[in-house]
């Protein structure tokens, strides 16, 4: 059979392998081996281990052993909302405890956002909620998942706020569209990202006779990124929402 190797040495896990999921309430995140072949490699005794990173927090979950992997774990946690993860077959004989012998890619695994969670369609953003007080707002730019905008978890109805309030919008989404992009064309490599391809093709329909200037001089992106801002301003009518609000109007 053969078995995909890491260049670290690690064999890899593919995603489809298992089952990871949070509860109802989101306080525990349940696992399931659905193909044993990726595990089976590994000896019996070595840990099942999910990492799991977001603003700034980091945990580590062990749901037990190749031989007798645990169902359930509860992160300590509970800011937790949609953490990058990756899991992790972790040697614990004494000779080479801790060495990681296999593990899975990243991937975005959503632990709670209640009613007000984004759905599948939710496009090329995501939004969630998270306790990130001082701050009303913050984007977090991830390789495995569209990019996130967290929003205060203490504001009503935070992330339908987010999506509608016009102040919102004319104040926030130039910043992060000129964020992403301009995290995306710094580096070529950038644009292997899954999500990375549906952000310039929508890109292209705001400037489709300029084609984005990836890994070009600093200029020519600063220049492109400028046209391709105003251009989203433009297309969304910012400015005269903002206007039509602050006048008490409606146009």
């Amino acid at each position: 059979m053969r078995r995909n190797i890491k260049l670290t040495g690690r064999k890899d896990i593919p995603l489809n392998a298992f089952r990871m999921s949070p509860d109802a309430s989101g306080d525990a995140i349940s696992f399931e081996i659905l193909s044993e072949s990726p595990f089976k490699g590994h000896p019996a005794s070595a840990r099942i281990v999910l990492r799991m990173t977001e603003n700034k927090m980091t945990e580590q979950l062990s749901f037990g052993t190749v031989g007798l992997p645990e169902p359930a774990q509860r992160p300590q946690h509970s800011e937790f909302r949609a953490p990058s993860c990756q899991l992790r077959v972790v040697a614990s004989d004494e000779d080479n405890f801790g060495l990681v012998l296999g593990s899975t890619n990243s991937w975005t695994l959503k632990v709670k956002g209640g009613n007000d969670a984004p759905d599948a369609g939710r496009g090329i953003l995501d939004f969630q909620t998270a306790k990130i007080a001082p701050r009303i707002w913050k984007l977090d730019i991830r390789d495995d998942e569209h990019p996130i905008i967290y929003v205060d978890e203490s504001i009503s109805n935070a992330t339908e706020w987010a999506r509608s309030d016009p102040h919102f919008h004319a104040t926030v989404l130039p910043v992060v569209l000129e964020r992403v992009m301009g995290h995306l064309i710094a580096d070529p490599e950038n644009k292997e990202y899954d999500w990375a391809q549906e952000w310039l093709q929508w890109s292209a329909t705001l400037l489709p006779d300029t084609k984005a200037p990836i890994n070009d001089t600093d200029d020519a992106r600063d220049a492109w990124l400028d046209d391709l801002v105003d251009a989203f301003c433009r297309k969304a009518r910012l400015l005269e929402s903002l206007q039509a609000v602050d006048d008490g109007g409606a146009r």
